[in-house]
């Protein structure tokens, strides 16, 4: 039997919460102001690899920033898809690694 975590709504950060630098939905433009503060290694990480985290990576690679997403810090919606995700970057754009060896 699955279980589900019920997460309430209302608990949710909102945009509000956040710093204002903090959000920017355009990947480009993270990756852009990345490079403009002299940075060139960022981290990726979140939720729905598959899709987000995957199209940001891709987007800093294609930047020429070294990009390691920890495949313990990115969310999915199967097993499958994070299976896919990490190989698929693993091969292709970025060093795939774990939190902990990235606060080493």
């Amino acid at each position: 039997m699955s279980m589900r975590l019920r997460i309430d709504p209302y608990d949710l950060p909102t945009r509000n919460d956040l710093p204002a630098d903090a959000v920017n939905w355009r990947p480009h433009g993270r990756m852009a102001r990345t490079r403009a503060e002299g940075r060139d290694q960022p981290v990726v990480c979140g939720v729905h690899g598959h899709v987000g985290i995957l199209a940001t990576v891709l987007d800093a690679y294609s930047d020429d920033l070294e990009v390691s997403p920890p495949g313990d810090a990115i969310g999915h919606f199967s097993a499958a898809d994070h299976r896919r995700t990490a190989e698929y970057t693993a091969r292709r754009c970025a060093a795939v690694t774990t939190a902990d060896e990235l606060l080493s």
